[in-house]
């Protein structure tokens, strides 16, 4: 049986000629049967197939004109540079888009579409081809990690491609449930593709523990692209309490996490440190038994340039104290002190939870982006501090208190993997 599509890429701007061709194809009478778009395209692709006349073409047009005249895209050069260092992530408010997709597309939901849409995925489509080019890198390099590398980005595509429907029509009853869902498949695919794992140590806090009146503020080393995603996951899945997180605020540039924010108490921190502070403080007031907020205290990634930054930094600023001590710690960074006393003053009667792990590393320190962890378990130890035993109404001692907290955490990881390789993560029993 003849289908007619309407297959339509990205391209940017070069999705008002999209507009114009379907124009055109439509005052032919050559409807679709099927419409396909991808990027740019997948916002035509559902213009188009929610009204397939030239009428609606039209629209799409006027809608591409209202994008020209600047009402979206427009404003000072200076002001457009002012919005990327507030935020952090754009040039352009992404509401100002939202209001204009919904004033001129006519239907809002897929199941309002005359004609079958689908949104793809481009690292989708070209799928076959990746995985076949990467093999044969891998023969001609003898090395798994071209494979490896193809395998988790095309995991990750069709991952986007289950949540994004979902976070776009906005109609699940459990936030929380599909946040489960999409952390326990990426670590399953990081299983599956690089052997990894999680397992908590004998004399981690139990379940029972992690599940206080006021919820539970978890302070966790970040050792390495991925590292959070094992961490979410054990919390949110394996120990089942509901997540918040605070996060850079570049992440916003995934789509996924940028609209997840909306439905989801996450937290996205950019360089404006009072506003930064008062987003965690937010996010931490309304928690409850169940509710975990995970903090990073160093605030990026552990690597040696950026210890001896940190350490300068804190030399600079006349904090000899804090220097000396911060210089015998060879695992972790200085913690910063500004959003942990906001997580902290929000959430008055949450518990502390210190949480150590061994990285993916064999020093238990930074591993480069490029070299993927295979093979490999990483040992996770938590300690809880009781609400009672967190100073939270004077500033030099709830300084004191980090500083000797993230002591601790850098002592387990220098006691669990020393510089010859990991001594207790060989292959302990995972979680999962």
């Amino acid at each position: 049986m003849a289908c007619t599509a309407f297959v339509l890429g990205g391209g940017g701007v070069l999705g008002a000629a999209e507009a114009g061709m379907a124009r055109a194809l439509l005052e032919a009478g050559i409807v679709p049967d099927l419409v396909l778009g991808t990027s740019i395209g997948a916002i035509n692709g559902a213009a188009i197939a929610a009204d397939p006349t030239p009428q609606g073409a039209q629209r799409l047009i006027r809608t591409w004109d209202a994008l020209a005249s600047g009402e979206v895209l427009g404003g000072s050069l200076l002001g457009r540079v002012g919005r990327i260092v507030r935020n952090g992530t754009s040039l352009h408010d992404s509401d100002d888009l939202r209001r204009l997709l919904l004033e001129h597309l006519p239907a809002s939901r897929f199941d309002d579409l005359v004609v079958h849409f689908e949104c793809v995925d481009l690292a989708v489509v070209v799928a076959p081809l990746t995985l076949t080019v990467a093999a044969l890198v891998c023969l001609a390099t003898r090395s798994g990690l071209p494979l490896r590398t193809a395998r988790l980005l095309v995991a990750y595509a069709w991952i986007e491609l289950f949540v994004l429907p979902r976070l776009i029509t906005a109609e699940e009853d459990d936030w929380d449930a599909l946040l489960r869902e999409v952390l326990d498949g990426l670590y399953r695919a990081m299983r599956r593709t690089l052997d990894v794992g999680v397992a908590v140590q004998g004399g981690s806090v139990p379940d029972a523990g992690l599940r206080g009146d006021g919820g539970v503020i978890v302070l966790a080393r970040h050792c390495g692209p991925g590292d959070s995603v094992f961490l979410a996951w054990l919390l949110a899945v394996h120990h089942g309490l509901r997540l918040r997180v605070v996060l850079t605020a570049l992440l916003r540039l995934e789509p996924s996490i940028d609209l997840a924010g909306d439905h989801l108490p996450l937290c996205f921190i950019g360089p404006r440190r009072r506003r930064a502070r008062a987003c965690v403080e937010d996010v931490a007031r309304s928690m409850t038994s169940g509710d975990a907020l995970l903090l990073f205290p160093e605030g990026q990634n552990f690597s040696r340039p950026r210890r001896r930054r940190a350490l300068a930094d804190l030399r600079d600023s006349g904090a000899f104290r804090r220097e000396r001590r911060a210089r015998r710690h060879t695992h972790t960074l200085p913690p910063r002190i500004g959003g942990t006393f906001a997580a902290l003053t929000g959430a008055p009667d949450a518990d502390v939870v210190l949480l150590a792990h061994s990285g993916f590393a064999d020093d238990g320190r930074d591993r480069p982006v490029w070299r993927l962890p295979t093979h490999r378990t990483l040992l996770v130890h938590t300690t809880l501090v009781p609400s009672a035993e967190v100073p939270r109404h004077d500033d030099d001692a709830m300084s004191a208190w980090l500083d000797d907290a993230w002591a601790r955490v850098d002592d387990w990881i220098a006691t669990t993997v020393d510089d010859d390789g990991p001594a207790a993560a060989t292959r302990p029993r995972r979680t999962a």
